[in-house]
């Protein structure tokens, strides 16, 4: 799971708080630092580049979530 976010952004901060709190791995990508990666990620997700935007891959597949949706990501980690 990918967490396309920036030390700035407090919707960021609250989803990666919210996984560690579920201890649900993550790594984060700071958008900041890593454009390019970024506009990788915004390509194949199709979305116009809001933060987080997370990426987890299940079943061969990748899901896209956008915003701090905890739970989204939880059911998405879970495969549901």
């Amino acid at each position: 799971m990918t967490i396309y976010a920036a030390k700035w952004c407090p919707a960021c901060r609250a989803l990666e708080g919210g996984l560690a709190e579920r201890k649900i791995a993550f790594e984060v990508v700071d958008v900041d630092e890593n454009a390019s990666a970024f506009a990788r990620a915004r390509a194949a997700s199709g979305t116009s580049g809001a933060i987080p935007l997370t990426s987890v891959a299940k079943s061969g597949s990748m899901v896209w979530i956008v915003g701090a949706d905890v739970d989204a990501v939880d059911r998405a980690q879970r495969g549901e």
